[in-house]
């Protein structure tokens, strides 16, 4: 698998993973919607909950699975005629 693709997917896992995360704390704050927790959630969404959670969870979850990623790509010998043709294509 190239890099780029790697890299897409990687983004779009810890998009998903960060947003998710987000989306379960606001779901169980807000339980009650008159709850302080639920107003401080919302009133600070956009301003800290986002780069706050995608510094936390989304960088270690795009590290981790373009790691992953990485692991499972098949390894050809460096100058095998098979990286060559990929590389033409």
């Amino acid at each position: 698998m190239r890099s780029g693709k790697r890299l897409a997917i990687a983004g779009v896992v810890s998009i998903a993973i960060t947003a998710t995360v987000i989306g379960l704390e606001i779901a169980l704050k807000c339980r009650l919607p008159q709850s302080e927790g639920c107003m401080w959630a919302k009133a600070f969404f956009p301003q800290l909950t986002v780069p706050l959670y995608s510094a936390m969870i989304g960088l270690p979850a795009f590290g981790l699975s373009f790691w992953l990623l990485r692991l499972r790509a098949p390894q050809s010998p460096r100058g095998s005629s098979d990286d060559i043709a990929t590389k033409s294509s």
